[in-house]
């Protein structure tokens, strides 16, 4: 691919927000300096999943109160098919 007729080479990095977010407690402008540091060390594209507390932070449900699971059964079983 060229953009402008120079080459243009994909190269992405995945910052998961979910992580930072939660688990790391970084606040939106450490996030912010994240894609910065992506941006300044060369990467084209940066991913990132968007949170659904993100879009809309009014509503939480928990997974067993939106699945419906066959049966009612809850345990997952892995049968490997030969």
């Amino acid at each position: 691919m060229e953009i402008s007729g120079e080459p243009f080479f994909f190269n992405g990095i995945q910052i998961r927000i979910d992580k930072i977010k939660d688990i790391y407690k970084y606040t939106d402008d450490e996030i912010k300096h994240l894609f910065q540091v992506a941006k300044q060390d060369g990467f084209t594209v940066v991913n990132a999943q968007i949170r659904w507390m993100d879009v809309q932070p009014d509503q939480s449900y928990m997974a067993t109160e939106t699945t419906y699971i066959a049966d009612g059964n809850y345990r997952f079983k892995y049968e490997k098919q030969i």
